[in-house]
């Protein structure tokens, strides 16, 4: 049932915009009662950000490829076209959201503005390995603008197939995007190219290195917020939610003691709640707080 009020919502926002689309509407669309879409998410702003999750998590998963080191550029290439693919896979599968999104460039709103971009930030983040990779030693000082070069040339190529309606194949495109990839990083090399962004530039968290343990700690308080929050607004059985709830409630209780309390514990208990998929961006962010701060 969630997924069919999901893929009402996206009909509705793609063809008339996320504004002028009434929760009565998407509730018609999905041919449910409005009382029965409330029993699944709390607002049409619930609605989007749901949407937005599906779209995003799906675009990140299909990164996650095992990068396999290999010493020559074009096996390397190899695994990078394969991750392409993969990845551009998910425009091409969804085409009413990057519809929705072009319709809707405005959608002022924090909450959704803040999820949507920690969400691009952790696929950026991936991006970032993946260039690294591909392009090797030798190419990872230049591979945060390889990473912005390689999402326009995505996001744009895309738009081109779905928006605009081009007969482009798939396997083409993934041939097309790999040869000029592949053009950009030889002009690197050979006209010595100075990268306008440093290594450090873009990250996921822009936490200062120096930051002390009491600011890392007051990070993951406020992450256990939004993760009580997320509880709030999501469909979880019975079993479930105690579940969560009773994790949650006890990684609250470690930060409150002293230095943080005991982070074994607290790792033990995210990994109770990540096998929820809609809690799992969010653990997934507290584990690398406490991995990168703390367990060195």
């Amino acid at each position: 049932m969630r997924e069919r009020i999901l893929t009402a919502a996206l009909t509705l926002f793609a063809q008339k915009g996320y504004y002028a689309s009434s929760v009565q509407e998407i509730a018609n669309c999905a041919e449910i009662s409005r009382s029965t879409l409330y029993s699944y998410f709390t607002s049409k702003k619930h609605i989007l950000i749901s949407v937005y999750q599906f779209y995003l998590d799906s675009l990140y998963e299909r990164l996650q490829l095992e990068l396999i080191e290999h010493s020559e550029f074009e096996q390397r290439l190899h695994t990078f076209k394969k991750i392409l693919r993969n990845y551009l896979s998910v425009p091409f599968e969804h085409e009413e959201f990057l519809i929705m999104q072009m319709n809707e460039q405005n959608i002022n709103d924090p909450e959704v503005a803040n999820y949507v971009i920690e969400k691009r930030n952790q696929i950026y983040k991936r991006l970032v390995e993946i260039l690294q990779y591909l392009g090797g030693k030798e190419l990872n000082y230049c591979s945060l603008d390889m990473v912005i070069i390689l999402n326009s040339i995505v996001e744009e190529y895309s738009t081109v197939a779905i928006y605009d309606r081009k007969d482009l194949e798939l396997d083409d495109l993934v041939e097309y995007i790999s040869q000029i990839i592949t053009c950009i990083y030889k002009g690197f090399i050979s006209n010595q190219i100075v990268p306008l962004l440093e290594a450090y530039d873009f990250s996921e968290e822009r936490e200062n290195e120096n930051e002390n343990e009491i600011d890392v700690c007051s990070v993951l308080k406020r992450k256990v917020e939004d993760l009580e929050l997320i509880i709030k607004n999501i469909q979880l059985s019975r079993e479930e939610f105690v579940e969560v709830s009773t994790s949650v409630k006890l990684i609250r209780k470690e930060l409150e003691k002293s230095q943080g309390g005991d982070l074994i514990i607290i790792l033990g208990l995210l990994r109770n709640i990540q096998q929820i998929k809609d809690l799992r961006y969010t653990v997934d962010v507290c584990t690398s707080i406490i991995q990168q701060n703390y367990l060195k």
